[in-house]
């Protein structure tokens, strides 16, 4: 699909702009998005004075723990796992951010292309990024297979 953009100036140039934006995919397209999640893990502080209760008793009463303040664990991100989600649905609205040149790095390296599904919410729902979408589950798939092998590989070499 190609869009047209007419801008009527640009504060910096005081001239028109306009802009052809190729997007993958159309209007009405069904497509199959693609997800990460996190695996949590509790990290704990090992704290000398509770040994990580949280509490420590003083006069038979229970108190926070002085040392710790009661915070016996902090959560780190573990493992990342791609996967194909439940939510394959048609494009409904496809948005473009661009930015000036002086805001370029700042905010973003280079304008992006967001779809929004009819399964997911066109308006308030989730923005779905281009590399992320894809025509049929086999590729979808094959995509989340090949993200999990560069993770594992990357893993491997840390």
């Amino acid at each position: 699909m190609k869009i047209n953009i007419n801008f009527p100036f640009d504060n910096e140039r005081k001239e028109e702009i306009y802009m052809d934006i190729k997007t993958k995919y159309n209007f009405g397209e069904l497509v199959y998005p693609i997800s990460y999640k996190t695996e949590e893990i509790k990290v704990f502080h090992n704290c000398p004075l509770c040994k990580d209760k949280g509490l420590v008793m003083l006069n038979n009463q229970e108190y926070t723990c002085p040392e710790c303040r009661g915070y016996t664990y902090h959560i780190e991100d573990g493992d990342i796992e791609w996967y194909v989600t439940k939510d394959q649905g048609k494009i409904g609205r496809i948005g473009v951010e661009f930015y000036a040149s002086k805001y370029e790095g700042k905010y973003g390296n280079e304008s992006t292309i967001k779809y929004m599904l009819d399964s997911t919410g066109i308006g308030s729902g989730t923005l779905w990024k281009e590399e992320d979408l894809f025509l049929s589950l086999e590729e979808a798939q094959a995509e989340c297979e090949k993200r999990n092998i560069e993770i594992k590989n990357n893993n491997m070499k840390s």
